[in-house]
């Protein structure tokens, strides 16, 4: 999509030119105190964000920043003795994984609006910042889908009428529990493997067969396999060839956590820093000519697979 956006000529924009925003035409003078609020409380009704925070939990930073990529098992043992000793200091611990040096990138967005097409439609300007915020996390998300499938250690399975699908999810967390040292929290269920899990019990009059299909939401079944929360990554995406799924089908077990910092154990986070007015996403708003109004959507991100340990995947035929 960025070569895409990168052979738009902006030379001559028209009504709802999307194009890539650049920093040195970010200019305070055109800054919306009004529609950078709006931003702020805007919720995207068909929770993109809700699938972007699972896959990659948002982690607050400076626009520089360090984080420790936990690549050892020894970094999830316990300790048997820890109990202090009269006149001696409390046991110390050392987290032996590698710390890393990142920056947030700052990305954004610019529509074109043309100010006769506009006219009396009422608060075209929270439309268009709507549409611009759901198009960022749009690309945040393709990212993050992209990044977590590629770097999961993949297992090839086939579902069919012979197959136990729910056995080899309970394989799949199990074998990744035992490489990071307590069971993946998460399970998320890409391209068609959710539809071909349900197939493959529909056919089968057995038990267990039985007591998957009653299991109808990806929560259920994470919690049945021995993770804690699992979703569906179902929306698609359009490209030269049509609409098509975000990713192949595939299922990945991994850990991640709401709520923590640089240096918690997790698989991916989502490295946000303020934009300079301290919010998540700021909003200008600028007269391009005559008829033709500027409306861009900033943001600082990085997205990170902190660690690949026990980062696993089930590939579905």
């Amino acid at each position: 999509m960025d070569k895409l956006l990168r052979e738009i000529d902006i030379s001559s924009p028209s009504h709802g030119l999307v194009c890539l925003a650049n920093t040195a035409s970010f200019n305070n003078t055109h800054f919306s105190e009004p529609l950078t609020t709006y931003a702020q409380g805007w919720r995207d009704p068909s929770n993109l964000q809700g699938f972007l925070d699972f896959l990659f939990p948002p982690v607050q930073v400076p626009r520089r920043f360090e984080f420790r990529n936990f690549g050892e098992s020894s970094d999830f043992l316990y300790d048997t003795d820890d109990a202090r000793s009269p006149g001696a200091d409390f046991k110390r611990v050392k987290y032996t994984g590698s710390i890393q040096q990142s920056k947030t990138t700052n990305r954004g967005l610019t529509v074109f609006v043309d100010e006769d097409e506009v006219r009396d439609q009422p608060g075209w300007q929270e439309l268009y910042t709507g549409r611009l915020l759901r198009r960022s996390i749009r690309n945040d998300l393709v990212t993050a889908c992209g990044m977590i499938v590629a770097a999961a250690d993949n297992t090839a399975k086939t579902w069919g009428a012979e197959s136990d699908p729910d056995a080899d999810l309970i394989s799949l967390v199990d074998g990744a529990g035992d490489l990071i040292g307590f069971n993946p929290n998460r399970l998320a269920f890409f391209g068609a493997a959710w539809t071909k899990r349900i197939v493959a019990s529909r056919g089968k009059n057995t038990a267990g067969a039985i007591a998957s299909l009653n299991l109808s939401t990806a929560d259920q079944v994470a919690q049945y396999v021995g993770a804690q929360r699992g979703t569906v990554v179902n929306f698609r995406v359009k490209s030269a060839a049509g609409k098509g799924k975000v990713s192949g089908n595939t299922v990945v077990a991994f850990h991640a956590e709401d709520g923590i910092g640089p240096d918690d154990p997790s698989h991916t986070k989502r490295f946000w820093s303020p934009c300079g007015d301290g919010t998540q996403y700021r909003v200008y708003l600028r007269q391009h000519s005559e008829k033709l109004w500027a409306l861009t959507v900033e943001r600082y991100v990085q997205l990170v697979v902190t660690s690949t340990v026990g980062l696993k995947k089930l590939t579905i035929s």
